[in-house]
């Protein structure tokens, strides 16, 4: 059995779903081979499988656009299906007590949340969610688990805003220093220089908590008269996370916008199954 860390289990899962976008290869090929090379056991597996879900969604989630009709698509990797193959495997080798069947029942639903904190619950049991008329328990299924992704997102959301808040805040802090970097206004034009207009939304957030006046942008201007502009300061880095975090935040209030669509659509299938 080969000694996995958590960075592992991110490497691999992460080949997996560049081999499935990349190359349609399924994900339970690639874990299966995954799992044969480093000798993985059950729980390994089991952990691989999830990691490599949570991967994958990630992956195409950030590929949707507003006017796409279905928000994931994929086949997940399924531990039971692979452990399940083995077991066929060392049976035609002979070798079937190597892996007792009542164990591929066995796997455990949860584990540790320490040992594995990039794992999101919510989204381990993703599979397909295609725009068309379903049994109705298969509606309720999926319901269900559109609405917990859409909660998921919500509080994903309104903790990326309180981040994006306090990072604004710190950001503002450090030119109420009395021996700061630089004026805000020198910093300002040299953000103007790097990032033009997307940081416009940021800036007068930091002249608000600075109580100083708002103005109209001359991003032209700005440019033009910043000069060299290192962006290795700690003012540019917090700058940076807080326009990181609002490409998430725009993500999220895209993928809420997909979900409500998907929602809707499943709810109005049900009331006619």
């Amino acid at each position: 059995m080969t000694y996995m860390k958590e960075d592992d289990y991110l490497k691999l899962a992460n080949a997996a779903a560049v081999d499935l976008m990349d190359n349609n290869v399924p994900l339970n090929d690639s874990v299966t081979k995954l799992a044969e090379q480093f000798k993985l056991n059950q729980d390994q597996i089991l952990r691989l499988c999830e990691a490599t879900n949570n991967t994958t969604f990630n992956h195409i989630f950030k590929t949707k656009t507003a006017s796409d009709d279905r928000l994931v698509d994929f086949q997940i990797a399924d531990a039971k299906a692979i452990l399940g193959n083995q077991i066929k495997e060392a049976s035609y080798a002979g070798d079937a007590s190597t892996v007792a069947a009542s164990d591929l029942y066995e796997l455990p639903n949860q584990m540790d949340q320490v040992r594995r904190p990039y794992a999101d619950p919510v989204m381990e049991k993703v599979a397909s969610f295609v725009l068309r008329p379903l049994a109705k328990p298969r509606a309720e299924v999926d319901l269900r688990t559109l609405e917990k992704t859409a909660s998921y997102l919500a509080s994903e959301k309104l903790s990326a805003r309180m981040t994006h808040q306090d990072t604004l805040t710190k950001l503002a802090a450090s030119f109420k220093l009395l021996y700061k970097e630089q004026p805000f206004e020198a910093f300002e034009k040299q953000a103007a220089a790097v990032h033009g207009k997307t940081a416009e939304a940021a800036l007068s957030q930091v002249r608000t908590l600075l109580r100083q006046p708002a103005v109209n942008y001359d991003w032209d201007k700005l440019q033009k008269t910043a000069g060299y502009v290192d962006t290795d300061t700690p003012t540019f880095q917090l700058l940076q996370t807080a326009l990181d975090l609002e490409t998430k935040i725009a993500a999220h209030t895209q993928g809420q916008a997909l979900l409500e669509t998907q929602i809707k659509t499943l709810n109005q299938q049900l009331r006619v199954v």
